[in-house]
């Protein structure tokens, strides 16, 4: 039996899943590591997106992870199954979650058999890491605020003043 690491639900809500799928993703998605292995399972029509964008061992939709019940038609709860059964497959027996996984993945996968252990600080420590293109992307950002402070500075210096102030 082995272990794994859990970080599901809707990127564009969720911190610590968007910072391992920065996709402005509205449909719930999971992130899972698996020994050394990363899967991500997310809406059909995201896939070829993310494996473009994201470093993961896997990219599958839920259909990949079909439980032999089929999947409900309901996306988060079809999510929610195949990230159960993939865990299944993989014969996890215990799965580590953060702060913020929905409960309609912790049910289902309850349902399997599988623990769940929380972890409080998954995730935030990460999310306040910043990788290599996130320092760059805030260094130009801040070089950006600095040439509008210094122009709007030096325009504020030639502005005429009249008796009402304005």
């Amino acid at each position: 039996m082995s272990q794994a690491i859990l970080l599901a639900g809707i990127p564009a809500e969720n911190a610590s899943l968007f910072h391992r799928l920065p996709m402005a993703v509205g449909d719930p998605a999971a992130w899972i590591r698996v020994d050394d292995e990363t899967t991500v399972i997310a809406r059909d029509i995201e896939v070829a997106r993310i494996r473009q964008r994201v470093d993961a061992s896997k990219v599958a939709s839920p259909q990949d992870f079909r439980p032999d019940k089929g999947l409900d038609p309901d996306r988060a709860t079809a999510t929610a199954q195949s990230v159960a059964e993939f865990l299944k497959r993989h014969s996890v027996d215990r799965v580590t979650v953060d702060r913020s996984l929905p409960y309609i993945f912790a049910w289902h996968i309850q349902q399997v058999g599988i623990a769940i252990d929380y972890d409080a600080t998954l995730g935030v420590v990460d999310r306040r890491t910043k990788t290599a293109r996130e320092l760059e992307c805030l260094q130009a950002a801040q070089a950006t605020t600095g040439k509008s402070c210094v122009w709007r500075a030096k325009r504020l210096r030639t502005v005429r003043r009249t008796p009402r102030g304005g």
